[in-house]
């Protein structure tokens, strides 16, 4: 049972890494929920 487990968990990775390049492919590159970010400080930008 051992190596049925493997062998999903192996189809599950790569299936997930497929779907996660076409994500990135789609919206040009960002992952999910980026955004651009600034944080000013007292001492300027950072």
């Amino acid at each position: 049972m051992g190596q049925v487990w493997e062998t999903v968990a192996e189809v599950l990775q790569t299936v997930l890494e497929l779907d996660r390049t076409a994500f990135l492919q789609v919206h040009g590159g960002r992952r999910n929920g980026y955004y651009p970010r600034k944080l000013e400080t007292t001492f300027g930008q950072v």
